[in-house]
C-alpha cells in the first residue's frame, strides 16, 4: 500500500486528495483563499477519517505552479514545513506542463497550452508531436504574432484556462486554423497531477528538498 496526499489548485479552488497507489479515496476541495487557514486542518481530517497516521504518508506531490502568487506560496510554505518536521519526501509538478500533456490533442500539428498570467499575459506551452517545443510566458498579442512563424498553414489546437479569456482575439488572429474546443479544458486535473507525482517518486526523479513556486512570470514584488 502507497499512501501520498496531492494538492493542486485553480483560479478559484485548492484541492487535497489522499491517493492509494493509483486510486483516490478521499478529496476535500475549499475556496482558494482559505488555503493558509485550511490545509493543516483539512489534512489532519483526510488522515483521521482513513485511519491514517501522517507518518504512514509516503509523500506529498504539489502543482507548483505556475499559478496564483498568494495561494501558491501558501501551500507551498506549508508543506516545505511539513517537509521539515517529519521529511516526508515533497514531489513538485508543473502544472503547465501537466495541462499540456492531459489534454495534448495529436490529430493537429500543434497543440497551444495558455494559462492566465493576468494584466494580459500568458504562460504558455507549444507542443509539436506530443512533444513540448517551446514554454515561457508573453504578452499575449506578441505570443500570437510570434506563434505565426511556427507555420504558415497548420492548424493549432488551443487549450488552458487563458484561451476562455483570449478565445476573440485568437479567433481574429488565425480564423479557422484556430481549433478551440467546446468545453474548453481549463486546466490540468488533481489526477494528472497524482500520476505525474507518482511517477517521479516511484523512479526517484526529484532531488528531495524543499520546494519553490514555478512562476514563469516574475511577480512585481520578485522585481
Amino acid at each position: 500500500m502507497l499512501p501520498y496526499i496531492i494538492i493542486h489548485h485553480t483560479e478559484q479552488t485548492f484541492e487535497m486528495a489522499l491517493f492509494i497507489n493509483h486510486t483516490i479515496f478521499d478529496q476535500r476541495i475549499e475556496d482558494k483563499r482559505l488555503a493558509s487557514k485550511l490545509l493543516i486542518p483539512l489534512l489532519d481530517d483526510i488522515l483521521k477519517k482513513n485511519n491514517l497516521t501522517i507518518t504512514d504518508i509516503s509523500f506529498f506531490g504539489i502543482n507548483q505552479g505556475p499559478g496564483l502568487f498568494s495561494t501558491l506560496r501558501s501551500i507551498i510554505a506549508t508543506i516545505n514545513a511539513l517537509h521539515f518536521s517529519t521529511r516526508i519526501p515533497i514531489i513538485g509538478v508543473d502544472g503547465l506542463t501537466a495541462t499540456a500533456l492531459e489534454f495534448n490533442n495529436s490529430t493537429y500539428p500543434f497543440t497551444v497550452t495558455l494559462l492566465n498570467a493576468y494584466n494580459n499575459d500568458v504562460h504558455y506551452a507549444i507542443c509539436q508531436n506530443k512533444q513540448t517545443i517551446s514554454m515561457g510566458y508573453q504578452n499575449i498579442s506578441t505570443f500570437l504574432k510570434t506563434l505565426l512563424n511556427k507555420s504558415s498553414t497548420a492548424k493549432f489546437y488551443f487549450i488552458g484556462n487563458a484561451v476562455s479569456i483570449y478565445q476573440d482575439c485568437i479567433k481574429s488572429k488565425y480564423g479557422s486554423r484556430a481549433i478551440i474546443p467546446i468545453p474548453i479544458p481549463q486546466l490540468c486535473s488533481i489526477n494528472t497531477i497524482a500520476s505525474l507525482a507518482l511517477k517521479k517518486f516511484i523512479h526517484n526523479t526529484q532531488e528531495q528538498t524543499y520546494l519553490f513556486p514555478l512562476h514563469l512570470k516574475k511577480h512585481p514584488v520578485e522585481l
